[in-house]
């Protein structure tokens, strides 16, 4: 990991040293946080679908089912 000596990087990376596994997630759960919403504020709702479509799973093919049958 990158880091320097002032930010959330270097509070990341010294928490590993320290072995403080509490201080680490809470810095991930916070750039997580901020990625959220950079996100939200760039693309909006219209902008964030488009990214991130629905998951479907697709339907079962005919050849499928006669398997199923069989």
């Amino acid at each position: 990991m990158i880091s320097s000596i002032t930010g959330l990087g270097f509070l990341i990376d010294d928490a590993r040293w320290q072995m403080r596994p509490d201080i680490m997630v809470a810095g991930m759960i916070t750039i997580a946080m901020i990625g959220r919403v950079m996100e939200h504020w760039a693309l909006g709702d219209e902008g964030r679908a488009a990214v991130r479509p629905p998951c479907r799973w697709p339907r079962a093919t005919t050849a499928f089912r006669a398997r199923e049958v069989a």
